[in-house]
């Protein structure tokens, strides 16, 4: 089953995700409850946020070694990096960890 958050950006934290999905308002907490254990209503859960879950297919098809070496060699994989403001292409991209995002590298 999935359930749709408040959308908000801090939503991304997993205290903030289990807030939104309570119907308060998305704040990460301080709480001493793994969320994957018990979670929105204090129910037992899994919560994955869309970054995490949009990974899965490809992982699952390529395997983990593939998806590894898609970054540096001591952090691998991939990273969504959200640009806005005054920039000639807003957007969510998703690239490589290690990645520089300076303009002039």
């Amino acid at each position: 089953m999935t359930h749709t958050g408040a959308g908000a950006y801090e939503c991304g934290e997993e205290s903030a995700l289990m807030e939104s999905l309570e119907g308060k308002r998305g704040y990460p907490t301080h709480s001493s409850a793994v969320p994957g254990c018990r979670g929105p209503l204090r129910i037992p859960n899994s919560d994955y946020n869309v970054e995490t879950l949009s990974s899965a297919p490809e992982i699952l098809r390529r395997g983990g070694e593939w998806y590894a070496g898609l970054g540096s060699p001591k952090n691998g994989g991939t990273r969504m990096f959200c640009i806005s403001g005054h920039v000639n292409k807003p957007g969510i991209y998703e690239l490589p960890m290690g990645f520089s995002l300076r303009p002039d590298d």
